[in-house]
């Protein structure tokens, strides 16, 4: 019969081994989710960029009366490649940030610029052809207005494609805020995994003499991690939980939402792994001592 001082010594570490375990799958779904490209991936799926494309035709189509330049000249000259690109500088920029955990010395709208400026070779294409059906003269003034509506079109634009409001969160200092919790996920990981395998490791030796009570711990562990994981997972995906995001703007209500439901599927797919994985140990177990029980009969 297995020592008292084993089972104490296993419970202890049973309690311990699933929040090591709880910790292991949180930290590895935040490390996925805090990679830009993964992201920048995710935005791809959902679409994102169509959405942007069509909060900006809004936009210009409402403010043709008051600045007097047609919806078509902007949208014309926006593609989704283009989106697609601002965007992505836009969560580059900003994981950049929480990586340096200052801004980047450039210049405001440095991100939209490209080789081939599609918004400002059209807005220059209108403010000449219009300038030549009025016979006005281009002055200085006329430079002026042109430079003015190009950098307004490059804002609006950028602040659309600015999703995830990376900018806003920099001017107000939160991602500096951000930064040494996240140049820290490294360490962090490799505390929590280090920890998981030496707690795993101080169970097989607890129960050396007793490898079905290995099987049984590790098992028992896991399945209950999974399941502490997998209830809330569960319970959002639900009631629909996000749906209730406060931010209504489309494109920043989709990329939030879409990122915090994957987070949650991802989070769940590894409960449900974890959860797996632990019946594998548990059939272990059972079938350990159903072959101790064969044997202590002979």
């Amino acid at each position: 019969m297995k020592s008292i001082g084993s089972y104490i010594g296993s419970f202890i570490l049973s309690v311990l081994l699933i929040f090591a375990l709880i910790a292991s799958l949180a930290v590895t779904v935040v490390s996925i989710f805090a990679k830009p490209d993964n992201i920048v991936s995710l935005m791809e799926q959902e679409n994102i960029s169509g959405i942007v494309y069509s909060e900006l035709e809004k936009y210009f189509t409402s403010r043709q009366n008051d600045t007097g330049i047609p919806a078509d000249v902007y949208m014309t000259a926006i593609d989704d490649e283009l989106i697609d690109y601002v965007m992505y500088m836009e969560i580059n920029d900003g994981f950049s940030c929480l990586r340096n955990g200052t801004q980047a010395e450039t210049e405001l709208y440095s991100s939209f610029v490209r080789k081939d400026n599609s918004v400002d070779k059209a807005l220059s294409d209108f403010y000449s052809d219009y300038a030549e059906s009025i016979g006005y003269e281009k002055d200085a003034k006329y430079d002026e207005k042109l430079s003015e509506a190009q950098k307004n079109a490059e804002k609006v634009i950028a602040d659309y494609c600015d999703v995830f409001k990376f900018d806003a969160m920099i001017s107000h200092g939160i991602m500096k805020k951000l930064s040494p919790f996240y140049n820290k996920l490294p360490t962090v990981q490799l505390i929590v995994y280090g920890a998981t395998v030496m707690l795993m490791l101080l169970m097989i030796l607890v129960n050396i003499k007793s490898t079905s009570a290995t099987l049984y711990w590790i098992g028992i562990c896991s399945l209950i991690s999974g399941i502490i994981c997998a209830i809330p997972c569960i319970y959002l995906k639900a009631t629909d939980y996000f749906s209730s995001f406060t931010i209504k703007q489309p494109q920043i209500y989709t990329a939030y939402t879409s990122v915090m439901t994957s987070a949650t599927d991802t989070l769940l797919k590894y409960s449900v792994i974890l959860a797996s994985i632990s019946i594998i140990f548990i059939v272990g177990y059972v079938l350990k001592i159903k072959n101790q029980g064969r044997n202590t009969g002979k």
